[in-house]
């Protein structure tokens, strides 16, 4: 007799990889069918998996929900935040900070650096990989200047004083409202 929840999980895992694999490969509208059979698997994904959801929108020019799925990841993170947490919201931070012209590149550059640092791998990173520190100069170095804001604050351990928010102001879209 065959388990329906390990049956349902092995789905999950395998929509879930073949949606990576796809997105990595150039094939984005495959990863969207992917991604969209294994967010519908599961009531509550893995907050990875909405931080991936968000950089896959961003490839298929959706800017404005890949930035609303990114502030929602962030939202359903837990209060006390372990290594692969703290990675999803330093991650989903620098990524909302690319799109906000008033954070500095120093404020990336800090973000870059506590999210590598982090020592973070498996599944999350496999996910989630950031870029290189190069690569944030070259795109957005022009941002340097020699004084961050009052409220900037980097600590990923304690997430109730990240006060980095200018883009946060948006209501979060939940899961269910996605597009396909």
């Amino acid at each position: 007799m065959q388990d329906p929840t390990l049956i349902k999980e092995l789905k999950f895992v395998l929509n879930s990889v073949l949606a990576r694999t796809h997105k990595s490969r150039g094939r984005i509208s495959k990863a969207r069918t992917r991604l969209n059979a294994a967010l519908t698997l599961e009531d509550d994904p893995p907050h990875y998996l909405l931080a991936f959801d968000a950089s896959l929108m961003v490839q298929e020019s959706r800017h404005e929900e890949a930035k609303d799925r990114y502030r929602e990841c962030l939202a359903r993170l837990p209060d006390i935040l372990g290594a692969e947490e703290s990675y999803v919201s330093l991650y989903c931070r620098l990524m909302l900070g690319l799109y906000d012209e008033n954070c500095l590149y120093e404020e990336l550059e800090e973000l870059h650096q506590n999210a590598t640092s982090l020592g973070v791998g498996g599944t999350t990173k496999y996910f989630l990989p950031i870029g290189s520190k190069s690569l944030l100069l070259d795109h957005y170095g022009n941002r340097t200047l020699s004084e961050k804001p009052f409220n900037w604050q980097t600590d990923p351990t304690i997430p109730s004083q990240v006060q980095y928010s200018p883009s946060f102001d948006r209501p979060a879209v939940p899961i269910k409202n996605r597009q396909s």
